[in-house]
């Protein structure tokens, strides 16, 4: 809805834009002047409210009709009720309206235009001498801010001295503390390197026969100690004579410990054969152990093997602390 009023008073007629949008609660924030040259009774003010479509003729939400004297009666702000243009008894809403009379010649408090002059030449006078009285303190005060910015440049010459000497201390003070980290964090490496290695009696973890793809994990004994940083492992696969083996490939496992996501593995590959034929393979790695102390297995092949033809043990040698 588009709302907008209309103000009329025997031949003058007034209206406001339309306010877009304003719905059941429209701002007009607008002022109308009537010029009345005398109060009689049978004169009336007549304001609408109407509706401005986007496409089609305007529509009339309500009226107010108020005979003139009443508007003396009504100085003021206050509530109007808004009724049916077509059944003066149906109250379709309210408007606030604020009415003012003045006399030609006066302004909002009634005075005459003379005495506003005359009042606003007095004022002009005592604003001068006030704003003479002013500029004196201003000059006052501007002569007291020269000298003490005089004095503020000389202090700023030292300070420029004492953050040049400021300045070399604490390039000196970096230097050193960039030394005192460099050591810092050689020893920090140091001790979080794994040191003197710490044989055991070779203790086997398990063995298995390997299918096609297949994973396993072993736990370490308690032979390994719980500060232990690295364990030494003994990797060892054999394999054999495939006779029902349509082509040989390789097969490949993977031994690794992990840390979350991260994993440290070492990889071992084998053939088993067709003819009467057979391979070891072996090796010993050093791998990092975390919280969980398991060693992983991963066996991968194309070919599905008998588990008598290929066989893989894991065993431990011993650690590093």
């Amino acid at each position: 809805m588009n709302p907008y009023m209309v103000v009329g008073l025997l031949n003058q007629n007034f209206d406001c834009p339309p306010v877009d949008n304003g719905d059941k609660n429209p701002a007009f924030n607008h002022a109308f002047c009537l010029n009345v040259k005398e109060v009689a009774g049978n004169n009336l003010v007549v304001m609408y409210v109407n509706h401005k479509p986007k496409i089609g003729p305007d529509a009339v939400i309500g009226r107010i009709v108020l005979p003139l004297s009443e508007f003396l009666l009504h100085s003021g702000r206050a509530w109007h009720n808004l009724t049916h243009p077509d059944n003066a008894s149906h109250v379709v809403g309210s408007v606030d309206l604020t009415i003012t009379w003045r006399r030609r010649g006066e302004d909002d408090t009634g005075s005459t235009i003379q005495d506003t002059l005359s009042s606003l030449q007095t004022q002009i006078q005592e604003t001068k001498n006030r704003e003479a009285q002013n500029l004196e303190l201003i000059n006052q005060k501007l002569d007291g801010f020269a000298r003490t910015l005089d004095s503020l440049r000389q202090e700023n010459d030292q300070l420029k001295t004492s953050n040049q000497q400021l300045q070399q201390q604490v390039s000196s003070l970096s230097s050193d503390l960039h030394h005192a980290k460099h050591q810092l964090e050689e020893v920090k490496a140091s001790s979080e390197r794994p040191h003197a290695f710490i044989p055991i009696d070779e203790l086997v973890l398990g063995h298995f026969d390997v299918g096609q793809n297949r994973s396993f994990s072993f736990g370490l004994p308690d032979n390994v100690p719980s500060h232990a940083k690295e364990v030494y492992l003994h990797v060892f696969v054999d394999s054999g004579f495939n006779p029902n083996m349509e082509s040989s490939h390789p097969v490949h496992f993977r031994v690794y410990t992990r840390n979350n996501a991260a994993q440290y593995a070492a990889l071992l590959t084998c053939h088993p054969f067709k003819q009467m034929a057979f391979s070891l393979n072996s090796d010993n790695v050093f791998l990092p152990l975390f919280g969980d102390r398991n060693i992983y297995v991963d066996a991968s092949s194309q070919d599905h093997i008998n588990p008598s033809v290929l066989k893989f043990r894991v065993s431990v040698l011993g650690y590093r602390a």
